[in-house]
């Protein structure tokens, strides 16, 4: 994930956002009917990477931090969900879970709502705590090989972890649903890309 900008003087909430946040509460529920009422977090920066803008807000209803990811392309946006659609219905493990997400019906724009995880804090590691991480990533990657699914982009910055410290691989914004292709187009993270195209063979 590649941060272009943070800082709130350069980001300025989108009106889909706003617009979310400030449904009537009869007006604000998800597609299984489920009320939802998010409060944008002023203390925490928002974010532009290449592909999205973050932003981070609470979650009034579940009582927990979340985070917001309104991505640039329509398009890629309709396919990040349906990838994330798919995680969920395959149970993937160690993959960020989503929670909600908002359409807007004007604009066209969508709000994939996903919760505040931490980051993997590498500093003085110790060999177990890498290897219960490796061995949690690897499991992972062979699911989503067995979905035909590439990541594309495995950083470190894509690497984080639950409240519990088990792994979880966030943005799947580059990835590619593969299906029956030997070799779709795509586009990653430089080195990556090619590992991962190593593996999927």
């Amino acid at each position: 994930m590649l941060i272009l900008h943070q800082s709130f003087s350069t980001i300025s909430i989108s009106s889909s956002i706003d617009k979310l946040c400030s449904l009537a509460d009869n007006n604000n529920v998800n597609e299984r009917g489920e009320k939802r009422s998010y409060v944008i977090k002023e203390d925490k920066e928002p974010m532009e990477t290449f592909c999205s803008l973050i932003y981070f807000a609470y979650d009034e209803v579940n009582k927990r931090d979340v985070v917001f990811k309104q991505i640039k392309d329509i398009t890629w946006a309709k396919k990040e969900l349906a990838l994330m659609k798919k995680l969920e219905k395959n149970n993937v493990p160690n993959t960020i879970k989503l929670l909600d997400y908002y359409i807007d019906q004007e604009t066209g724009d969508h709000i994939l709502i996903f919760p505040y995880l931490k980051k993997i804090n590498t500093n003085n590691m110790d060999l177990l705590t890498i290897q219960k991480l490796m061995n949690q990533l690897i499991s992972t990657l062979k699911c989503l090989n067995d979905l035909n699914i590439a990541h594309l982009d495995i950083t470190l910055s894509n690497l984080m972890c639950d409240e519990n410290d088990n792994l979880v691989l966030i943005d799947f914004g580059l990835s590619l649903d593969c299906g029956l292709k030997p070799h779709p187009i795509g586009c990653g993270t430089p080195d990556v890309i090619i590992n991962h195209t190593f593996i999927m063979i």
